[in-house]
């Protein structure tokens, strides 16, 4: 089962889909228990393929490390 962009636009916006990179469309994006990818030919979202999919859980491991490192701009305000 293939998503539309579209489709998969509604998931992210409700919180249901979280993409890889936000700000970047599109993305592979976690949905449903799965990555999704959109092929170089830009139609709809697929499932990624398993060798893909493990790539996708490094990558997405890294970000959560870089953005962890990165004081939020909460943590800079001053009381």
């Amino acid at each position: 089962m293939n998503l539309s962009i579209e489709q998969m636009n509604i998931h992210r916006n409700a919180g249901a889909a979280q993409p890889l990179l936000v700000g970047y469309d599109p993305a592979p994006v976690h949905h449903a228990g799965q990555w999704w990818v959109v092929p170089t030919d830009g139609s709809d979202y697929q499932p990624a393929g398993l060798q893909v999919a493990a790539a996708l859980d490094v990558l997405a491991q890294r970000v959560a490390a870089a953005q962890s490192a990165v004081p939020s701009p909460d943590q800079d305000a001053e009381p």
